[in-house]
């Protein structure tokens, strides 16, 4: 029974570690994508912002788009809009044509190279952005890119705004997270343990009993706990199968397991009461074969008697040898009348006929009896006499 407890252990465990995975890379992935959508609206609302101030400009001959793209592109500027749309300063903005060639950038060091991005590929390609375009770059450091096209209607061209901004916050905070889910799962893994433990050895105690039990019956052995009742009188009560016991009904249990094992013992009760009344019904059945074998040994000794006594006397005396074959004829009534009543008896048992009770004379049943007794108790030299009470 012991691999019953481990196995639903095991399983409760399974469950456990399976669900706490479950949790926490679902919580990791769902940290991730709202993570990502706010860095994708933050991107969103800054290139829209800038648009719309780089459409309020007034280009005159020498103003090139380069030129007031660096004047709209102030760290101040820069700032207030990062400010407005909820985000911080880890990222770079640049200008570039249609065709994807930069046009602007604060750091001279940067190519139309270095830009190389998906979200350029998309948007060159007619497509709107939904989502930001994460990757990790040379340096290993990762990166979301964000594009936008517009036209500016000053000279009625299309340009590129393209926002890279850095993903270090995003990648540290899940990676807090995914620490503390590790640790969460190891704590919860060991209190579960526990837990299943517990539960598997609770769960597992009725079986075993359950099993010790059936082994008992198999062996023979029908002793129950009494249910109810204190001391040895409970005990010897039990034993017997005829404790007082409480119904399915009357007892207070949430437990299937334990209300398999109190179905168990009203069995076991059961069969103990039916044995004990199978045994007593043996009992009275062999009393009633040697009260039938009496009651037959009885007529045919009498008659026995009576004819070894006719066979060795004078059978010329007439009056003695009626008397005697009277007798005779008296038993052998006698046993077929007693025969008879076997029979109805057996009749009875079957269900074939329906049990009646008359009335008897019992002063003819007493002088029937003193009839049978008068020969044997004369043979011995004794006399019976008996007064018949008129009331009987």
């Amino acid at each position: 029974m012991g691999s019953i407890k481990w196995k639903m252990a095991t399983l409760y465990m399974a469950l456990v570690v399976t669900v706490m995975i479950s949790s926490g890379v679902f919580i990791l992935f769902t940290l991730q994508n709202n993570s990502y959508r706010e860095v994708f609206r933050q991107n969103e609302y800054t290139a829209e912002r800038i648009v719309d101030i780089f459409g309020m400009q007034t280009l005159s001959e020498e103003d090139t788009p380069q030129k007031v793209f660096g004047t709209i592109l102030t760290p101040l500027m820069i700032e207030n809009i990062n400010t407005s749309a909820g985000g911080d300063d880890t990222k770079d903005i640049y200008l570039l044509s249609d065709r994807g060639d930069l046009i602007y950038s604060r750091d001279p060091d940067i190519t139309t190279a270095d830009l190389s991005s998906r979200a350029l590929i998309d948007v060159q390609s007619g497509q709107t952005m939904k989502k930001i375009y994460v990757h990790k770059l040379t340096d290993g450091n990762t990166v979301g890119d964000y594009a936008l096209s517009f036209m500016l209607p000053q000279n009625k061209q299309s340009y590129i705004i393209f926002i890279r901004q850095s993903m270090t916050s995003v990648e540290n905070n899940i990676s807090r997270l995914t620490a503390d889910i590790l640790i969460t799962t190891m704590i919860g893994i060991t209190i579960a343990g526990v837990l299943a433990l517990l539960m598997a050895r609770s769960v597992s105690r009725p079986i075993v009993e359950l099993s010790d039990r059936t082994k008992q019956l198999a062996a023979g052995e029908l002793v129950v706990e009494p249910e109810t009742g204190e001391g040895a009188g409970a005990e010897d009560a039990s034993k017997k199968g005829k404790g007082k016991r409480v119904s399915l009904k009357e007892r207070s249990t949430h437990d299937e397991l334990d209300q398999l094992e109190l179905n168990f013992n009203d069995m076991a009760v059961e069969l103990t009461t039916s044995i004990n009344e199978l045994k007593a019904m043996e009992q009275m059945q062999k009393e009633f074969v040697a009260n039938v074998s009496h009651e037959l040994r009885t007529p045919i000794t009498t008659i026995k008697s009576y004819v070894d006594t006719l066979l060795d006397s004078d059978l010329e005396d007439k009056e003695m040898s009626r008397r005697f074959l009277t007798v005779v004829s008296h038993e052998s009534d006698r046993m077929t009348a007693l025969i008879t009543d076997l029979l109805e008896l057996s009749r009875m048992d079957a269900g074939q006929i329906e049990k009646k009770k008359e009335p008897i004379e019992m002063g003819r049943l007493m002088l029937t009896c003193l009839n049978d007794l008068e020969w044997d108790a004369g043979k011995k030299g004794q006399d019976i006499e008996w007064a018949q009470d008129v009331r009987l």
